[in-house]
């Protein structure tokens, strides 16, 4: 079904109005992707030390 044009509009409108939640709304998509898609054992090897120290810092 496609999106009608109001609701468009109001999608539009809430991304003008809220760039910083776009903006992590993005980023975490983008990690999810790069996860399921692209990682090696390596790389999620060095992303589990980066989500334990940003987790530490969390903590603190």
């Amino acid at each position: 079904m496609k999106t009608s044009k109001a609701q468009r509009k109001a999608v539009d409108k809430y991304k003008a109005k809220n760039p910083s939640k776009q903006k992590i709304y993005n980023y975490r998509s983008n990690a999810r992707a790069f996860i399921r898609n692209y990682a090696n054992s390596e790389d999620l090897d060095e992303l589990k030390k980066l989500i334990a120290k940003r987790e530490n810092e969390l903590k603190k």
